[in-house]
């Protein structure tokens, strides 16, 4: 009788034991932006390729804000909003005294591939001359 009440308890314990619930993961949809990514950049004006150029994004998380990532490109770090497996730029104002840009774009991630299509805008500050430009950037890690 002894050894049928150990066996039942030790049944016991093991069935108590081997249910206790995980822990979920929380990951945070930044990090597979994270990193450095090498590619080019595509602009066209009025629908004719005018340029390619080799672009690298370094893309970090913002530290303030947590569905924001900042992507520096040439020394200019510009923030986007992360949702999912896209980011979106909106309404990027920068200036290098002689120009301004206005810059939206969005990003798409595929593994180790990004994908940005956007617009640019610039703006001569001297003659007020206006310029529209779209861009596809193709980045790989």
């Amino acid at each position: 009788m002894k050894k049928n009440l150990f066996a039942l308890l030790l049944l016991v314990g093991v069935v108590l034991t081997s249910c206790t619930k995980d822990t979920p993961t929380v990951t945070d949809p930044r990090d597979k932006f994270v990193g450095t990514w090498n590619g080019t950049s595509n602009y066209y004006e009025a629908g004719a390729l005018i340029s390619t150029d080799p672009t690298t994004y370094t893309i970090t998380k913002d530290a303030n804000i947590s569905s924001k990532i900042l992507i520096n490109v040439g020394g200019v770090t510009v923030q986007a909003t992360v949702n999912g497996s896209s980011y979106t730029i909106s309404n990027v104002t920068l200036s290098d005294g002689s120009y301004s840009y206005l810059i939206n774009g969005t990003g798409t991630i595929n593994g180790n591939f990004i994908v940005e299509n956007g617009t640019e805008q610039e703006t001569d500050l001297a003659t007020g001359d206006i310029v529209n430009y779209t861009y596809t950037t193709s980045l790989s890690k």
